[in-house]
């Protein structure tokens, strides 16, 4: 039951916290270098984007499931999630400070130039493989959702657990980001601002939820077929006889 709750929350994640991509990586979908007078060619153009991105996060899963199966080899499962869940809470806590927000974007910022001048020399070209790759190279521009997304994925234990994690997260984000692709009237509306309230709170419910799952833990674990590749370490059930 927790395995199917913890990658759920992924999903949820990405559902809730895709507006804050809608802001970031908004302006990147509108101006995709597509034909808009053929509509077919529009719409696997933004598919095409979409699912770029998606398989740049599946990426940063494997990295960051190599570090979770090495240290739930090492028998610190319980650690593992119970510190995923601390590096979130204290990963809000400064994002919600203004003053390290506006010093954090400054860096962000230089970090990612080399990024965006990629992306800057794809927009030149108009095919479903620059498509494709605009999504590809977006998808490891900085962003703050992406490392809670990342934080998370980490205690699956395992790197197929970590994937299919961040898979599930950018699923969560395709709707909006899709329709976004489509219109800007998402980023508009008096509505954002509490659909933006929502992404913390489902990233704090996250971190509670990692923390309570690493309480309930036991030390023997094993990697089980139901759910695929998920490190199973919850304490048995006790039986009343």
């Amino acid at each position: 039951m927790q395995g199917m709750a913890f990658y759920l929350s992924a999903f949820i994640l990405g559902l809730f916290g895709s507006l804050h991509c809608a802001g970031m990586c908004g302006p990147i979908a509108l101006m995709l270098p597509v034909n808009k007078k053929v509509i077919t060619k529009a719409v696997v153009a933004k598919l095409l984007y979409n699912v770029g991105r998606g398989i740049a996060y599946m990426f940063i899963g494997v990295i960051f499931g190599v570090l979770g199966s090495a240290i739930a080899i090492s028998g610190y499962q319980k650690q593992l999630s119970i510190v995923s869940g601390i590096i979130i809470l204290i990963f809000l806590f400064f994002t919600a400070a203004q003053k390290f927000q506006n010093k954090f974007s400054g860096f962000i910022v230089k970090l990612s130039m080399p990024v965006r001048l990629l992306m800057k020399k794809l927009f030149a070209h108009q095919s479903p493989v620059t498509h494709l790759s605009i999504g590809l190279v977006n998808g490891f521009l900085p962003c703050g959702l992406v490392y809670l997304a990342a934080a998370g994925s980490v205690s699956a234990g395992t790197i197929g657990g970590s994937v299919l994690y961040m898979a599930l997260f950018a699923l969560g984000t395709f709707p909006i980001m899709i329709a976004l692709s489509f219109s800007n009237t998402l980023l508009k509306g008096s509505w954002r601002t509490w659909y933006g309230k929502a992404a913390p709170v489902v990233s704090l419910v996250l971190a509670v939820f990692l923390i309570y799952r690493g309480t309930q833990m036991k030390t023997d674990c094993h990697v089980t077929k139901h759910p695929p590749a998920m490190m199973s370490c919850e304490k048995p059930s006790v039986s009343i006889k």
